[in-house]
C-alpha cells in the first residue's frame, strides 16, 4: 500500500458496493447542461446532492414530528397543516444494512432542507453547501429505475444525485394507501413494487 493511502472501512467498501448497484440503473442521458448546481450534504458516508434551484431554504427550526405512519422514511409534523412533511433520506436513500434503523430521527438530524414551497423537508444530519457538479461522469438513472428518488450517481465521490422531480410524487403514493387494502407503502423501492404494511 502506497504511503498516505488507507484500508477501506467496511462501511465504505457496503457504500461502494451499492453505488456499484445503483450504477446499473444508467440511462445514459441526463440534463442538457455540461454542469450545474447543487446543494450537497453528506449522508452516513454518502454524498446527497439536490438540485439548487428546487430548494427553498435550509432551517434549523425543526418542527416536532409524529410517528411514522405506513413508510417508516416519511414522518408528518406534529403542526398539521402548518409544516412540512418531513423525509428520512437515511431511511429512504441507504441499504438496509447502513441505514440507522435502531437510532430515531430525532435524534440523527439537526436541520431541514425545504424543497420547491416548503411543504416538503429533507432531514439533514449537519449543515450542507452549495456547489457546481459537472455532469459529464454522473451516470444517469434510465426510465426503468428501481428507485425513483435516483437521478445519478456520482461514483467516485460516492455521491447520489436526487431526482427532485420524483419525490413528491414518491411521498404522494407513501402517504395514499394502496388500492382494496386500506394499508399504506412500506420503504418504496418503485412506485410499482412497494411493499405493504399492515
Amino acid at each position: 500500500m502506497s504511503e498516505g493511502a488507507r484500508e477501506l472501512t467496511a462501511s465504505e467498501q457496503a457504500l461502494d458496493l451499492y453505488l456499484e448497484d445503483l450504477l446499473w440503473e444508467d440511462g445514459g442521458g441526463g440534463p442538457g447542461e455540461e454542469a450545474g448546481r447543487y446543494f450537497m450534504f453528506g449522508l452516513g458516508g454518502l454524498a446527497v446532492a439536490v438540485p439548487a434551484d428546487r430548494v427553498k431554504g435550509e432551517s434549523a427550526d425543526v418542527p416536532p414530528l409524529l410517528p411514522p405512519d405506513g413508510a417508516p422514511w416519511l414522518r408528518r409534523s406534529a403542526a398539521g397543516d402548518g409544516g412540512p412533511t418531513v423525509i428520512d433520506l437515511a431511511l429512504l436513500v441507504l441499504p438496509d444494512d447502513l441505514a440507522p434503523r435502531a437510532r430515531p430521527l430525532e435524534g440523527r438530524f439537526e436541520r431541514l432542507l425545504l424543497l420547491d414551497d416548503g411543504s416538503l423537508g429533507l432531514a439533514l444530519p449537519a449543515p450542507g453547501r452549495e456547489e457546481l457538479i459537472d455532469h459529464g461522469p454522473v451516470c444517469w438513472r434510465g426510465p426503468r429505475g428501481r428507485r425513483p428518488w435516483l437521478a445519478g450517481t456520482l461514483a467516485e465521490r460516492r455521491c447520489v444525485l436526487l431526482d427532485a422531480d420524483s419525490i413528491p410524487a414518491l411521498v404522494e403514493a407513501a402517504l395514499q394507501p394502496t388500492p382494496g387494502t386500506g394499508r399504506k407503502l412500506d420503504r418504496t423501492i418503485s412506485l410499482e413494487g412497494a411493499r405493504e404494511t399492515g
